[in-house]
């Protein structure tokens, strides 16, 4: 694993950078910056608090996508047709969740379409503190291509759900959000 050297661009603390993490989160002013391409920018965060943790929490990263679906056309029977059948408009925004760390495909496209399609429940303001932060494999630019997969795995993935979509893919906003998951 590579190791370099980086000072925060808000506060200009040293720091170490680890090779495979696309995000650094300085230790002094707790900003989270998107490091690519030898640039690098702050980035919006959120800690989801956990109801409980001990030493073996990590924060995995997910970057969330606030995003504008537009369904020009479509036959469908799932998730698209049942959010466009309240109204007639065909434009809607929705978060899509693209998980960020290092994981097999099955579980990538778990954890998006879950995230992506559940109303869940969370609490924010949640510290990372003293524990570890998973590296973020997936870069921001690789995200917003990834988004598209979202789209159309969430109806793809049940057979017989859907024969044709026609949809436009806007993404307006793009944010961090760490998850507390306890591994034993």
């Amino acid at each position: 694993m590579k190791v370099s050297a980086i000072t925060c661009p808000k506060c200009g603390a040293p720091s170490k950078l680890n090779g495979v993490d696309h995000l650094f989160m300085c230790e002094r002013c707790e900003t989270l910056h998107d490091i690519e391409e030898n640039t690098s920018h702050m980035l919006e965060y959120e800690v989801v608090r956990p109801d409980d943790e001990d030493d073996d929490t990590q924060y995995l990263p997910v970057w969330k996508l606030k995003s504008e679906v537009t369904v020009n056309s479509s036959q469908s029977d799932g998730f698209w047709s049942s959010m466009y059948r309240a109204d007639d408009a065909s434009k809607r925004r929705l978060d899509i969740f693209i998980p960020a760390w290092d994981t097999d495909p099955a579980s990538f496209r778990s954890w998006a379409i879950n995230l992506t399609t559940n109303k869940w429940n969370y609490k924010m303001g949640g510290r990372i503190g003293r524990h570890e932060r998973v590296p973020a494999t997936v870069s921001q630019k690789q995200a917003y291509e990834l988004a598209d997969f979202v789209v159309v795995t969430i109806e793809a993935e049940k057979p017989g759900t859907m024969q044709y979509l026609d949809y436009s893919l806007k993404i307006l906003d793009s944010s961090v959000m760490y998850i507390p998951q306890i591994l034993h």
